[in-house]
């Protein structure tokens, strides 16, 4: 018997019918979300996270990190702005620096923190990509407006560091996943960089904030350019090249760089 005054047919709380393992079914099978976007608005069942039975010791960096681009979509929707970029023009030329590391137009390429799957974007119209595209992020958000975007492409919710790179690919590209500050931002790029070139035939290619910077913002990760380009050199490959000299803003120094690590 159910109660007509609650939603979703919560049980009666009478005291022969308490149970703590059918409130416990309860909420995990009729739990329910607001969905505030796009073709998706509306109710939907909860998606409980999955987390591998090895959680990895960035585990609770991965889920502040998941909460606070989720969040940023609901705030901005699918624009620059929900993935931290300061408009289109910027984000899309750190992307196209990415792209410069190799033949890519019929790779297959992973795109690690990929967002709403922007990058896709410009690589089939910018650069006539006809490769296999695969996305992984820790946003959900994003990753249905990916889904709704490029139904043809592959987005995943993918935790690396617990679950690993999932495959093999020709190139790794990751733009933008390192600027947010953690408990210990430098073992998270070592381990990731680490993990993903493992599963990569061809070549990574990443950015990063320089250390040489003019201004410091409290809650970004700025690293020493050299201490990236030795870690990849002595422990991932001797093909590493490094690009510490395009400007994002006319007027300003150059604020970021870009690794390329490939294979021999």
């Amino acid at each position: 018997m159910r109660s007509s005054s609650w939603p979703y047919g919560l049980p009666i709380f009478r005291r022969d019918l308490i149970n703590w393992q059918l409130w416990r079914l309860w909420l995990l099978t009729t739990a329910m979300e607001w969905v505030p976007f796009g073709r998706l608005a509306g109710w939907r069942r909860y998606q409980m996270p999955t987390v591998g039975k090895n959680r990895s010791r960035f585990s609770a960096d991965v889920s502040r990190l998941e909460e606070h681009y989720s969040r940023l979509f609901m705030e901005h929707n699918d624009t620059p702005a929900a993935v931290q970029q300061r408009d289109r023009t910027t984000q899309e030329s750190r992307m196209l620096r990415l792209c410069e590391v190799g033949d890519i137009s019929e790779a297959a390429i992973l795109d690690w923190g990929c967002g709403s799957g922007h990058l896709l974007h410009v690589l089939r119209t910018q650069l006539n990509f006809q490769g296999q595209y695969t996305g992984y992020d820790v946003s959900e958000p994003h990753l249905q407006a990916a889904r709704l975007k490029f139904p043809d492409a592959t987005f995943d919710r993918r935790d690396i560091f617990s679950k690993g790179a999932g495959g093999e690919f020709d190139y790794v590209l990751i733009s933008g996943v390192f600027n947010n500050k953690i408990n210990d931002n430098w073992e998270f790029m070592k381990e990731a960089i680490s993990i993903l070139f493992s599963a990569t035939r061809k070549a990574i290619a990443f950015n990063a904030l320089s250390y040489y910077v003019d201004y410091f913002d409290d809650h970004l990760f700025y690293v020493d350019p050299c201490k990236v380009f030795e870690f990849c050199k002595k422990n991932i490959s001797p093909l590493v090249s490094l690009r510490h000299d395009y400007r994002l803003k006319p007027g300003t120094l150059p604020y970021e760089f870009t690794v390329y690590v490939r294979r021999g």
